[in-house]
């Protein structure tokens, strides 16, 4: 019920306007007050819409109590009616409306002219409530959301973020990511936002890709512009990938790898409206990948091209791999030997006395040299239909770890019945081997077809721990995962690399996130031994994806759902603009570009006669914890429209000035009707 405070001593006067409310305005109630401070002590009580005053009654104070009602922070968002019984009295009015009254009405009056104002008055408290409480719930909004933002930063980020304290933070971090970050409305195609990144990048600006949203076609790689249309229709049906990875040519005509990863938005009936994203230049990763893939053909024709048989046992002494040289010179197979041949319990070693040596590279870590005659058909381990005689050069040496465990075995087998020894070449060739993979930067590690790591890199053991070897891949897993079901196509022998991101327990206990890229390994028989995986630490910069898209949504539901605009501002010369918010555009008709790039535009077109008010009003904020100023600027149109600037100073961890955080109110159509 609208309540409607009326000061005048004459009770025939409340009587009167008591029964024309209830005539004209059901629901409304009449709380009379016989003075000026009856009026007061009723305002601390109770809530009241709208107060009427009768100037002429002595007790009611006239003029004056309107003034003070108007002049106390607390009341003067209160409509005010004036009555009074001179007829011809302009100056009379003319004083009233000036000292912040909202109408002002001469006896007699007439109940419907008196009626309709008495509503217009009320829809205006009800308007002005309204914004007031918007304006504080949006104010209470902004600080919880600093104190969150500013917890959590402090939480996540500690010396390496500084704490963001408004909205601009984000803004600046997102302008400032080296991946690209986008929104693209749909089915049009257009960027609705691109971060600058893109330059970098792409060598085209945002602005180049907000005139022709069909840019990135225009760059795609030739080889990739069927792909590029390919999920181009298929993303217009509702369907999309979570990731693309996808080849362009730069601007300045450089390729570039790009890996994209997309959040489909749509609206209530579920139709694609727009797509979220960012992209990632993986350029280096890819080179990267190339040099692991060159590792991995160069490990495999070092050991296949070698001109002497090399056999790799494990710690227990079965074979775990023959190359090409050895099968010949044995001539066995490999599937009667890979797994099944046990150096340690081969007969000719022992008829030969070679077996204490051979024990003595598995049990103590030496490396033996010896020449041995081999006779195929007195071995019952490496058996073959023909028959092969040869005098066999052997070395034997082992493979430790870094606690100096001993994991395999190496044997070098030169048939010296036609060739001369092949053992410093061989050695080289191991030493490069090694020193090309420990070259690279990135994780690199290997395990075999029971997910059981075999090999590490010193990126591998530094992340795992020296006990890495031997373990199973899924024992450094954190929480549950799809990992194994994501790379199973590998062990049923699918050469693509796969992508997959894993939650992973470093050694110290942290937990990370690891993107791999995982290749098959196979023997010579096109048999899958195992994987062969680089990997790389993602855990930062996942972090800063998820909450760039929690920061971005709860941006867009604050700042649309508000019938006003944002502005920040300098704390300081003529108040310029850092940042605005899009609905400026709507009431100002400038685009937001306007307003940041010139730091006298606002000054510049504030009205004439409002000018010295306003800025001298900002400057008292330096005093005052917040203001609330009305005041007519010129639009875009050349019109001036009324502006309430709601404005709250922020100051820096020193306690001095910082910005200023500002909302823009059109009010002009309230103050014409006043």
């Amino acid at each position: 019920m609208s309540k409607i405070l009326m000061v005048d001593s004459n009770n025939k006067n409340v009587t009167s306007m008591c029964s024309l409310v209830s005539r004209y305005l059901p629901g409304s109630e009449i709380i009379p007050a016989g003075s000026y401070r009856e009026g007061v002590q009723i305002l601390k009580s109770i809530s009241i819409d709208t107060i009427i005053l009768d100037i002429d009654s002595k007790d009611s104070g006239g003029l004056k109590v309107c003034k003070k009602f108007k002049s106390n922070t607390k009341t003067k968002h209160i409509p005010v009616m004036l009555i009074t019984a001179k007829k011809n009295d302009p100056e009379g009015c003319i004083k009233a409306l000036s000292i912040g009254a909202d109408a002002y009405l001469k006896k007699p009056v007439d109940e419907r002219e008196l009626s309709v104002h008495i509503k217009v008055m009320l829809h205006k408290k009800k308007e002005e409530d309204l914004s007031r409480k918007k304006i504080k719930d949006l104010t209470k909004r902004i600080k919880d959301y600093e104190r969150q933002l500013k917890s959590e930063l402090e939480t996540r980020f500690k010396d390496e973020v500084a704490l963001w304290e408004s909205e601009e933070r984000f803004r600046r971090l997102t302008e400032n990511a080296q991946d690209i970050i986008y929104r693209m409305s749909l089915p049009d195609g257009k960027y609705e936002y691109i971060s600058k990144a893109v330059l970098k990048i792409t060598g085209y600006s945002p602005r180049e890709y907000y005139k022709s949203p069909s840019l990135l076609e225009k760059i795609m790689d030739p080889e990739w512009k069927k792909y590029y249309k390919k999920e181009w229709k298929h993303l217009l049906s509702g369907k999309m990938d979570p990731t693309y990875e996808y080849k362009i040519i730069n601007k300045s005509g450089k390729e570039k790898w790009l890996y994209q990863r997309n959040v489909m938005i749509r609206d209530k009936k579920n139709k694609p409206v727009a797509i979220e994203g960012i992209v990632t230049d993986i350029t280096e990763r890819k080179r990267t990948e190339e040099v692991i893939h060159k590792s991995e053909v160069f490990l495999n024709s070092i050991i296949d091209q070698s001109p002497g048989g090399i056999i790799i046992f494990d710690d227990k002494g079965y074979a775990i791999r023959f190359n090409k040289t050895s099968y010949k010179l044995f001539g066995v197979e490999a599937k009667d030997v890979l797994n099944k041949y046990n150096i340690l319990k081969d007969n000719l070693l022992k008829l030969n006395g070679l077996m204490p040596q051979v024990e003595s590279v598995f049990r103590k870590g030496k490396t033996v040299h010896f020449t041995m005659k081999y006779q195929s058909t007195k071995s019952k381990q490496m058996t073959n239909t023909g028959s092969t005689n040869l005098i066999v050069e052997t070395i034997l040496f082992p493979l430790k770890d870094t606690k100096r465990k001993i994991t395999n075995v190496i044997g070098q087998y030169n048939d010296i019945t036609d060739i001369k020894k092949t053992e410093t070449p061989l050695r080289l060739l191991s030493s490069r081997q090694k020193a090309i993979l420990t070259s690279v930067p990135d994780i690199i590690m290997e395990v075999d077809n029971n997910k059981i790591y075999t090999w590490a890199n010193k990126a591998g053991y530094k992340f795992f721990g020296d006990d890495v070897i031997g373990k199973k891949a899924a024992y450094y897993f954190e929480g549950k995962q799809e990992t194994y079901e994501i790379v199973k196509p590998l062990f049923r022998g699918d050469e693509n690399t796969i992508y997959v991101e894993s939650w992973q327990r470093r050694k110290d206990g942290e937990k990370r996130l690891l993107a791999w890229w995982c290749r098959v390994l196979k023997d010579d028989n096109n048999k899958v031994t195992g994987a062969l995986s680089t990997a790389r630490d993602i855990t930062q910069q996942k972090l800063i994806e998820e909450e760039l898209k929690k920061k971005e949504a709860q941006q867009s539901l604050v700042l649309s759902s508000l019938p006003m605009a944002f502005y920040i501002a300098q704390p300081f010369g003529d108040f310029g603009g850092t940042w605005v918010s899009d609905q400026i555009e709507q009431i100002s008709g400038f685009p937001t570009e306007r307003f940041v790039s010139d730091s006298n535009f606002w000054a510049s077109r504030l009205h004439p006669d409002d000018k010295a008010y306003a800025l001298n009003e900002f400057e008292q904020l330096k005093n005052k914890e917040s203001i609330k100023i009305e005041y007519r600027w010129q639009m875009a149109n050349g019109e001036y429209k009324w502006i309430q600037d709601y404005a709250v100073l922020i100051l820096s961890n020193n306690n001095k000035p910082k910005e200023i955080i500002e909302t823009w109110l059109d009010i002009n159509e309230k103050m014409s009707t006043a």
